[in-house]
């Protein structure tokens, strides 16, 4: 053992020692072999301190940073919400202005408008006062007679007509005067561009034409041409020419394609697969011979209404829609038979 300053020490760390004197490293060497002490520590705690320092002042630096540029931001902000408001109040005060201001063509354009607006106003008035004196009081005048069933005083017996005729609703009387115009028009043209009357025979013929025409005019129908209500229901409505069955069949006899609501045909139930999605819900069709994914079943070509039959029609062939009813041409051998007869059960022997 030998001994230092800093305590004893042993004889192989003091050959250690000497050794490493001439590079200069022996207080490192003492103190690793040592053990860390305070003092050792402490250069490397001070480091720590003036990173720690330093890293703050950086910190701060950066947040003071942002305090200014989110400061200049709110400024920028109350700026534009205080000329967006100057701006706002400025365009009301222009056209408080404008409308207070005597503008002429303004003035005449609203003297116009408000004009308008009330003879609008006084002949829905006009029409409705017209309604009530011409339709309703006679309306009511015969049910007041019918309800109280008394004889009018003579004395108090009504000025005007209790009787409701046509011509007196007053929402149809521009059509009334149309016909009206459409009649006059109409003998006047058979009078003024027919030939001379040529004795009291002629003219008797030409006014029983014109009577006769009148008595047209007058019985035929205002309306389009429509069936009875009673004849709505199902089977009578089919049973006529305008059915929608015998419209549709007198249609394809002319040529025309058969239009209906419902989706009928071949592939017309069939999913779309044009976008690259494959349709959920195929089957598996498996046979003696092979086995095929992804089958659409009934809904691929006509097998809903052929079955499977469809799979072997052809334009010739006695097997066109039956192929096993062909007995000249029908197929032979084991792959036949295999592809006919269903696949057999699986058997477990041992559950027997």
């Amino acid at each position: 053992m030998a001994l230092s300053a800093r305590g004893p020490v042993s004889t192989s760390k003091v050959s250690s020692v000497a050794s490493l004197r001439s590079k200069g490293d022996v207080d490192s060497v003492l103190s690793r072999m040592e053990g860390d002490t305070p003092r050792a520590r402490q250069p490397q705690s001070a480091r720590q301190a003036y990173v720690q320092a330093q890293k703050r002042k950086e910190h701060m630096q950066k947040h003071q940073k942002k305090v200014m540029e989110w400061a200049k931001h709110e400024a920028a902000l109350k700026e534009k919400a205080v000329k967006a408001q100057h701006v706002r109040e400025q365009t009301f005060n222009d056209m408080l202005d404008s409308l207070v201001s005597d503008d002429s063509v303004r003035v005449e354009v609203a003297k116009t408008i408000r004009e308008m607006d009330d003879m609008a106003y006084k002949k829905q008035f006009d029409q409705w006062a017209t309604w009530d004196r011409e339709v309703y009081q006679r309306i009511d005048m015969q049910l007041a007679k019918y309800m109280t069933r008394k004889d009018r005083d003579p004395d108090s017996a009504p000025t005007c007509r209790e009787e409701l005729l046509k011509s007196d609703n007053p929402i149809r009387r521009d059509i009334h005067d149309q016909q009206w115009e459409d009649k006059f028009k109409r003998v006047a043209d058979s009078i003024l561009k027919s030939n001379p009357v040529s004795g009291p025979n002629d003219l008797k013929t030409r006014i029983r034409e014109r009577e006769a025409i009148e008595e047209l005019v007058r019985n035929r129908d205002g309306v389009r041409p429509a069936l009875p209500v009673t004849s709505w229901g199902q089977q009578e409505l089919f049973a006529t020419p305008f059915g929608y069955f015998a419209q549709q069949c007198e249609l394809q006899y002319q040529g025309e394609p058969f239009h209906s609501n419902r989706r009928m045909g071949a592939e017309k139930h069939r999913p779309d697969e044009a976008d690259g999605v494959p349709a959920a819900g195929k089957k598996r069709e498996k046979n003696r011979t092979e086995t095929k994914h992804h089958s659409m079943g009934i809904l691929e070509g006509d097998h809903c209404n052929m079955g499977q039959a469809h799979r072997h029609k052809q334009a010739h062939g006695g097997g066109s829609a039956a192929p096993m009813q062909d007995h000249y041409f029908f197929e032979r051998g084991n792959e036949v038979v295999e592809r006919e007869f269903p696949v057999g059960k699986r058997t477990y022997p041992h559950l027997l």
